[in-house]
């Protein structure tokens, strides 16, 4: 039987303005490969609010979307709210020198809207 060692590992990114359309480069994962399990997603303030922002996860530009694909945050609209995305189906490995981009592909219509953007996963050595 062959043991893993497995070791959980966050990024994260503060103060995001999501009224803007850009990519945000979270960090590039140590050597060993990175897995992304989770997305959190904090509205820490909104106000003036038409329509929400569409966001993605990715390490291919220019889309940024093969990890988590284009998703509508339709439903977060509330400061202090939080939307959290799990990664099901295929697990994309990240790799030394990859570069983990969080994506604002549609900028949402406000007059503030501010995120913190965690992702979660772990090196699988």
């Amino acid at each position: 039987m062959t043991y893993k060692s497995v070791i959980m590992y966050n990024y994260k990114i503060k103060n995001i303005d999501a009224t803007v359309q850009a990519a945000t480069l979270m960090g590039s994962p140590l050597p060993g490969g990175f897995r992304v399990t989770h997305l959190f997603i904090d509205l820490t303030s909104v106000s003036g609010l038409i329509s929400a922002p569409v966001i993605s996860l990715g390490k291919t530009s220019s889309s940024y979307n093969d990890i988590i694909p284009a998703t509508a945050m339709t439903s977060l609209s509330t400061a202090s709210n939080s939307y959290v995305i799990p990664v099901s189906g295929l697990i994309v490995d990240m790799i030394n020198g990859d570069g983990l981009y969080f994506n604002v592909s549609t900028a949402g219509v406000a007059t503030t809207y501010t995120i913190d953007v965690t992702i979660e996963g772990f090196y699988d050595l």
